[in-house]
């Protein structure tokens, strides 16, 4: 049996940075690290939407967990109050082009 610390991890992140009523959540990426996050995010009563470069995988995630999928070429933060980005462009130091217009002042933005 394994462990995985990384849901947990993120729920307790969320609390310390004053997060601890359930709102949107946009997750970029359709991997193991989304995967986990997009389970704890549900599990904590968050309403999830999955956005990935390669839409058929968002959508395969999306559908195995029963959350959203944003489609198109560019993701938006409008409506979200959190944007979690779990794609591993981040790990080569590239940047996810993100439409911020009528984004939350309040957004928390994290990556893992």
């Amino acid at each position: 049996m394994g462990l995985n610390t990384d849901a947990p991890g993120l729920i307790r992140a969320l609390a310390e940075h004053g997060m601890q009523s359930p709102g949107k959540a946009l997750i970029l990426g359709a991997g193991g690290t989304a995967r986990a996050a997009i389970y704890a995010l549900k599990e904590a009563g968050w309403e999830v939407t999955v956005w990935n470069r390669t839409a058929i995988k968002a959508e395969a995630l999306a559908s195995e967990f029963g959350v959203q999928v944003m489609h198109g070429a560019r993701p938006h933060a409008k409506g979200f109050s959190l944007l979690f980005n779990a794609t591993a462009a981040s790990l080569a130091g590239a940047a996810i082009e993100v439409d911020f217009e009528g984004a939350a002042p309040g957004l928390l933005m994290d990556a893992m």
